[in-house]
């Protein structure tokens, strides 16, 4: 594959490195395969161990054959949603609280993080954690939102009877 290749949504790609090694499965052990989906260019385990299919895979920065993260089976993207879910709604509500930009509060956000979890900054972003990694984001994230929301929730009482 070349620097021109487009998916099915028609923009060429922004950015092809054609020394991306494919990823390597973390269930079996084998290189995976590209396939260009709906959602972009994603990483495939396709090895069958066992009659079974590994279901590994990662996604691609848009435009781009490079990895967001690491490969994860079912289990860990069921877990990194939900410490993306908790983490994506602080950073976003950050947005408008404290008026700065997507990529400020982002990026805040996850120096934040890091420091919470005690792990650099360069190592934190979800789609390299683990399981436990993800649990500890979201016992960590999850009272903050809870509180945003129900001051949230308040602040739109307040107005409603006044």
């Amino acid at each position: 594959m070349h620097a021109n290749v487009s998916g099915p949504h028609k923009k060429p790609l922004k950015q092809w490195d054609k020394n991306q090694e494919p990823p390597v499965c973390p269930v079996c052990h084998t290189k995976s395969v590209m396939s260009i989906t709906k959602f972009g260019v994603t990483w495939v385990c396709r090895n069958e161990p066992g009659g079974k299919d590994c279901d590994t895979r990662v996604g691609c920065h848009k435009g781009t054959n490079i990895p967001l993260g690491t490969m994860a089976g079912a289990e860990l993207r069921k877990f990194r949603s939900i410490a993306h879910d908790n983490f994506d709604f602080l950073w976003t509500h950050f947005i408008y609280e404290l008026n700065i930009t997507k990529h400020e509060a982002r990026n805040e956000t996850y120096n934040w993080l890091a420091e919470e979890l005690k792990i650099p900054t360069k190592d934190c972003h979800i789609a390299l954690f683990d399981i436990e990694t993800c649990r500890r984001v979201a016992a960590i994230c999850n009272p903050i939102k809870q509180k945003i929301k129900d001051e949230l929730r308040n602040a739109k009482r307040k107005s409603c009877t006044n």
